[in-house]
């Protein structure tokens, strides 16, 4: 078999065991990713475009979905034909059935719950709310089943029987309504630098219900925690707070569907990190991202990721490129250790075909030999020489790698070592006949 046809045989074998083993290599990036953030005018969206213009920088096509916020992205995300890879959910919004189905990537920031009401009716504690009519947030948002949570704990329940009232408003509309009285209170999830907040500090007809017992609801909800607001936090040319607060927050939870790919992950969390580097007014730098906090199953590539950090080829590499090549290398380890033993062997094989051309024929020498030894007549040991010159005569025009010509030679030798035992009688007479 010449060297042209192994070659073949070998190409043909990595194909198949390419074609075999590449169902095990992690799929090529997305080129499009799907980000759902929230309204237009709201931080989901701010720090959604953020990350955008990151990814693009790494080649990727990036579009983001707006909604009306946590809810509207968590139930987006559980579709079956979801237009989503991630989103930003709040802390809090995902029930078990939910969060089943979506994976957390990272916790990104601090979420302050602020519970304003009327002046005139001072609430110590959120019990106090029974009976009354609160703006829970806009539907869609994350807001309204935070609320409803927490005031359920509360014994505060839509239409219960103390005529308790939950209505579906946040922003704008929620404190207009609290200064017009049609509502007692108002919920609010937002960051101390909003706006909302600043207008409701400076209502001289509203006022912020403290949290007395912020440690029992960070020990009885998991994803809250106690902030402790200073004075003039919110803003020191007005001295707002006018006294130190003490608040709960949750936190905005990036999270994505179970079959997004895993690889986007550690990118994600690296661009976060990036823009997070500095840290907030609530948060010091390095605190966030987080695995921590997050409260749906976080993804194991992002929980492997924040303990162990990015591997070689992500650390040095573009991260298309450390792609590619994690791709390439996961697809050449199991076809090398799968090819080496074919390879081993392919020399061992490749001369055993090669020798199928030449040992045939020493069991024809070797009947020769037998003949001889048993030829009686002179006309006998004549045929004998007669077959050993086309013996000789085939064994030459055996055509074998160069390689290989030295067992061609080698038979010649044998062939006229067996026909030397009779060297008188052995010589063809070429007049004969």
């Amino acid at each position: 078999m010449s060297g042209k046809r192994m070659f073949g045989i070998g190409t043909l074998l990595f194909v198949a065991a390419a074609l075999l083993i590449w169902p095990l290599v992690p799929p090529p990036l997305p080129k499009t990713i799907r980000i759902g953030t929230g309204p237009a005018d709201g931080r989901y969206r701010v720090f959604g475009e953020r990350i955008a213009n990151r990814l693009r920088t790494q080649g990727f096509e990036v579009e983001l979905v707006a909604s009306e916020g946590s809810s509207e992205n968590l139930a987006r995300l559980q579709e079956a034909d979801s237009r989503l890879d991630v989103a930003i959910v709040q802390g809090g919004v995902a029930d078990s059935a939910s969060a089943a189905q979506v994976e957390g990537i990272a916790s990104l920031f601090y979420e302050p719950i602020w519970i304003f009401h009327r002046s005139e009716d001072p609430y110590d504690l959120m019990s106090d709310l029974r009976g009354k009519t609160i703006a829970i947030g806009r539907p869609g948002s994350g807001s309204a089943p935070l609320a409803r949570s927490l005031l359920a704990a509360n014994g505060v329940i839509d239409g219960d029987s103390h005529g308790s009232r939950l209505v579906p408003q946040g922003g704008e509309p929620a404190l207009a309504a609290l200064r017009a009285k049609k509502v007692d209170a108002a919920i609010f999830v937002q960051a101390p630098t909003d706006q909302m907040i600043h207008h409701l500090f400076e209502s001289k007809d509203v006022a912020l219900m403290l949290f007395q017992r912020g440690d029992a609801y960070a020990a009885r909800f998991g994803h809250l925690n106690v902030l402790h607001i200073p004075r003039g936090f919110v803003s020191f040319e007005r001295d707002l707070p006018k006294r130190d607060v003490q608040l709960l927050a949750t936190t905005a939870n990036l999270v994505m569907r179970k079959d997004t790919h895993p690889r986007l992950v550690p990118l994600l969390i690296e661009m976060c990190r990036d823009e997070l580097v500095k840290g907030s007014m609530l948060a010091a730098p390095g605190v966030f991202p987080s695995i921590d906090d997050v409260d749906v199953p976080p993804s194991e590539v992002a929980v492997r990721y924040f303990r162990r950090g990015p591997s070689f080829l992500y650390r040095y590499l573009p991260f298309q490129l450390a792609h590619a090549v994690n791709r390439m290398v996961l697809l050449l380890i199991p076809l090398l250790t799968l090819l080496y033993p074919l390879v081993k062997g392919a020399g061992p094989l490749y001369r055993w075909i090669v020798n199928r051309r030449i040992y045939p024929w020493y069991p024809v020498l070797r009947d020769l030999e037998h003949a001889l030894d048993a030829a009686q007549s002179p006309e006998e040991r004549a045929e004998i020489a007669r077959q050993f010159d086309e013996l000789d005569d085939k064994v030459a025009a055996i055509k074998v790698p160069t390689r290989f010509t030295g067992e061609v030679f080698e038979l010649r030798r044998h062939i006229a070592l067996v026909r030397g035992k009779r060297p008188a009688d052995l010589k063809s007479d070429p007049t004969a006949g």
